[in-house]
This record gives structure tokens, sequence and C-alpha cells, in this order.
């Protein structure tokens, strides 16, 4: 961005006033800093990991900031868990079996062949010969910051819902996207700036299956609505519009 008026870069401390990065907290750094250290979370840019910030696994950096509050602990999860279901169940939401959250390390979900940047969660699914979807439960990265947490709850419970509803996968970027599109709903009900901010990224999304499997559907969502979109993806497997001819 382009800033107006003197601003400290929290990479070299200096005051910057051309072009600049933007955090999800508000930091601002100079656009220069190619080799500083980020936040996997807020995008805070350092020069060198200070010692309060955390290596969740596979270089995935926690800032001081994103670790208050965070998800470490299995006793944090109930509360949160608690809100992203009331969140999902206002939109109509519930699954139709319960399904068990494990808070578990980043490096697990990681040998589950999972790739950087989209290894915070992952739901187990299997589709028995013409039957519906089975969920045998859901995996959590412990350390999250909570705006992220719900985000991926959010995220693997849209996951968790289609299973239990469809004989079937979808294909990737509805799967996905859908997911994304209610991990959307879940942080606007937060209302905190800082899951503002993490829905702004998610509109931006570059990944061709996460941003752009996000934006088809939300188009969809926006024309259609929720409950249109589901029934679609429940019956067809595809959005609805779309043309089988």
């Amino acid at each position: 961005m382009t800033l107006g008026e003197p601003v400290h870069c929290t990479v070299c401390g200096v005051m910057v006033n051309g072009m600049a990065a933007l955090g999800l907290r508000g930091d601002l750094s100079c656009a220069a800093h190619h080799e500083s250290v980020i936040c996997a979370f807020c995008e805070r840019r350092v020069q060198t990991k200070p010692a309060t910030w955390h290596d969740l696994g596979s270089g995935l950096l926690r800032c001081d900031v994103c670790a208050r509050g965070a998800i470490d602990h299995r006793h944090q999860v109930a509360p949160v868990l608690a809100r992203v279901r009331e969140s999902l169940s206002r939109r109509g939401l519930v699954l139709r079996e319960p399904v068990k959250v494990l808070l578990v390390p980043l490096s697990e979900l990681l040998e589950m062949g999972g790739q950087r940047g989209h290894t915070m969660g992952a739901t187990t699914l299997g589709y028995p010969k013409d039957g519906l979807g089975q969920v045998t439960g859901i995996r959590i990265a412990a350390g999250l910051p909570p705006e992220v947490f719900h985000r991926v709850a959010a995220h693997e419970f849209g996951h968790a819902w289609i299973g239990q509803r469809r004989r079937g996968t979808l294909r990737p970027e509805l799967a996905e996207g859908i997911s994304e599109a209610l991990a959307y709903g879940v942080l606007r009900d937060l209302g905190s700036p800082f899951a503002d901010s993490i829905r702004e990224r998610m509109k931006i999304n570059p990944d061709p299956v996460y941003g752009a499997g996000f934006r088809t559907v939300r188009t969809c969502l926006l024309r259609f609505g929720l409950t249109a979109v589901l029934e679609a993806l429940v019956r067809d497997g595809e959005l609805p519009g779309t043309s089988f001819a």
C-alpha cells in the first residue's frame, strides 16, 4: 500500500512513507524487506526471530501477539467449538452425528500428507460403497490464535456436514470453496478487527483451489442463498445454476 504519512517499519524501525506491506493487525513494514521473518498468522514482519516467537513446526512462526489466547491445550477447545457450532447452527448447519475434534501437533497433520499453508486442520472422511460419507474425526493444529482456530474449525465442520449428507466427493474447488465460505461467515460473527482482516485475505487468496473455489462459491451464495447452494452440492455435486447439458 502507499502511505500518506511516515510510519515506523516493524523490520528496520525507520520511518517509511512509500510502498509498505500491511499485516493483518495493522503493522507496516517496508516493502523492500524480502528476507524478513514473518508471523504465519498475522503477517507481522521482523528482522530476526524474537525469543517470544514460537515455531509450531515446518517453519510456521507464531508471534507474541498471536500467542495471546492461542488454543494450545485441550481444555481450551470446547468453548471455542461451542461458538463455532452456534454460528453454524444459526445458518441451519448441524451435524447429523457428533464428530470428535482432536487438538494435535502440526507435525501430525504434516505426516498425514498435508501441504504447508493448508495443514492447520484435517477431516477424516470415508465413503463406503453406495453409502453416505462417514466422518471419523477432525484434527486441528495446536497453537492457533482464537480467530484462526474459529476459521479452521468452521472449515472442517463444512467438510463433515457435506460428507454426512452426500454419496461421493465433491470437486476440490467446490469442497474447499464451500468450507471456506462457511468459515468466512463464522469469522464475520466474531466481529474482531483481526477476524475481519482474515476475511479480506480470503477474498483475494490466489490459491487455485481454496481462493478461486471460495470466490466461485461466494458469488453463487450471493445469488442463490446458502440453503439452495448446500442442497445443490449435496444433491448434484455442483452449484445451482450449473448447466448439465
